[in-house]
């Protein structure tokens, strides 16, 4: 059978920053490194891959300003800043927070900023992932993620890299220790990190877990095509069929397989 795998979807918006009473200054190098990551998500929601080629050399130096940590929530003695990737996952980082913040009786402003270097990192991912240059993805997913570890959708695109480069074992391990983890920034995505899990496993041969993984990610969003194509693929192969290579499509594609 024909069998499937979504790529990260890079339809994801940067949260632009809310007014703070006191908060460390985002120097002049990261501001400019937001407007070109707002830019570039902008240029590829009209133009797709092909739309970012010539930004690609700016998106990789902006990359390399990175710090070396920049953690979703940071709380320092008069503030708190959450950095987010959509609204959803603001409102959640921000309630998680304030409970988070010790209870000193300082009062500490609350700053929303984007998660701009590991959205970086998961683009300039993406487009060598689409381009076939897959130990190019893993460097770009290997830096997102020494940036902001809990990022999910870095976890996938680093795990669909390494299942294009047969490493299937070492992505399962990652998978594993991300829906392990508990982070909230997992559980945002825990139903396609289940679907990666069941591929994984269906690679594997290790069939059983393969459908648990899938049926527990349709009880989170039920009647998704992939789950239900991977569903279908271990049917055949417990019926005596051979197990398919995967193809790996763009989000758009999958509802129209």
């Amino acid at each position: 059978m024909r069998r499937f795998l979504t790529a990260v979807f890079l339809g994801l918006g940067l949260m632009v920053a809310m007014p703070a009473l006191a908060q460390p200054a985002m120097t002049a190098t990261e501001e400019a490194d937001v407007q070109l990551a707002q830019r570039a998500f902008a240029v590829f929601g009209q133009s797709g891959y092909a739309g970012i080629q010539p930004l690609l050399p700016d998106l990789r130096a902006a990359l390399d300003n990175a710090p070396a940590s920049q953690p979703s929530i940071e709380i320092g003695d008069d503030y708190i800043i959450v950095r987010a990737s959509s609204e959803t996952q603001m409102i959640v980082l921000m309630t998680l927070a304030s409970a988070a913040a010790p209870d000193d009786g300082r009062e500490r402003s609350v700053v929303t900023r984007p998660t701009t270097y590991p959205l970086i990192a998961l683009l300039l991912a993406a487009d060598a992932v689409e381009h076939g240059r897959y130990e190019e993805a893993l460097g770009y997913t290997s830096r997102g993620l020494s940036i902001q570890p809990d990022d999910a959708s870095l976890v996938l695109e680093h795990s669909i890299a390494l299942m294009a480069l047969d490493r299937d074992a070492e992505a399962l391990e990652m998978i594993d220790a991300a829906l392990a983890s508990g982070s909230v920034m997992v559980t945002s995505i825990e139903a396609p990190l289940l679907r990666r899990r069941g591929a994984l496993l269906i690679e594997l041969r290790r069939l059983p877990e393969a459908r648990a993984a899938l049926e527990r990610s349709l009880e989170i969003e039920p009647n998704h095509p992939t789950a239900l194509n991977e569903l279908a693929v271990i049917n055949a192969a417990e019926a005596g069929e051979t197990i398919g290579d995967f193809s790996i499509i763009r989000p758009s594609e999958a509802d129209d397989e």
